[in-house]
C-alpha cells in the first residue's frame, strides 16, 4: 500500500471516527442503549463526514490525495 493511499484512508478514518464520537456525544447516547437504528444515524454521519476527503481523492488537482495520471 502505497504512502499516499495510507494517508488517505488513516484520515478517513480520523474523520468518521470523530463524526460519529461527535454526534453520540452530542446526541447524549447511551452506550448500552444503542439500537440499530440511532447506530445507522452514526455511520451515516461518519461516511457524510468523508464526503471531501473522497471529493478531494478523485480532484486531479488535489496533490495530496488527488487521482493523478
Amino acid at each position: 500500500m502505497s504512502n499516499q493511499l495510507k494517508a488517505m484512508v488513516s484520515e478517513y478514518v480520523r474523520v468518521f471516527m470523530a463524526t460519529s464520537l461527535a454526534l453520540f456525544l452530542a446526541d447524549g447516547a447511551d452506550l448500552f442503549a444503542i439500537d440499530g437504528s440511532s447506530l445507522k444515524t452514526y455511520v451515516n454521519a461518519g461516511v457524510a463526514a468523508a464526503l471531501p476527503l473522497i471529493l478531494r481523492a478523485v480532484n486531479k488537482k488535489d496533490t495530496a490525495f488527488g487521482i493523478t495520471k
